[in-house]
């Protein structure tokens, strides 16, 4: 039963203590409740402008680095696709070039082969024995 009075007790305290409170207030206030009243309206209207002004600014800064942000990445994708571009174009140009060495290269072989070399050799082989394995005249084409 302590805990149950203590508890009353409290709630008691703080009901009279409110009262009081509410009193002295009313005694000791330096205007009148409509006055205060009016002050504290005219302070709250002044902090939801403040909190306003401060929401319109902070959303207009946030659209403006949105903006920016989109443009900058709309910039560096084009420079991008420029340098991919040039990188294939590039590419295309060392294939090319490849290509063409490679053929000068294979026609310079080929004339070189052809000098050293004539279009149809034979080489006869003397037999000495008629079972031999190996063959007895060769021809080479090029």
């Amino acid at each position: 039963m302590s805990n149950s009075s203590g508890f009353l007790g409290f709630i008691a305290g703080s009901i009279f203590g409110a009262a009081i409170g509410a009193v002295a207030g009313v005694f000791l206030a330096p205007r009148a409740g409509s006055e205060t009243r009016a002050m504290a309206a005219d302070a709250a209207a002044d902090a939801w402008g403040n909190v306003v002004d401060v929401y319109q600014q902070s959303a207009s800064d946030v659209a403006a680095k949105v903006d920016n942000a989109f443009e900058d990445t709309y910039d560096k994708t084009e420079e991008f696709r420029a340098k991919i571009e040039t990188a294939r174009e590039r590419m295309d140009q060392i294939r090319t070039s490849l290509a063409n060495n490679v053929a000068q290269a294979v026609d310079s072989i080929k004339a070189d082969v052809e000098d050293v070399v004539p279009q149809e050799v034979e080489i006869e082989a003397e037999a000495e024995e008629p079972a031999q394995t190996e063959p007895t005249s060769w021809t080479v084409h090029i």
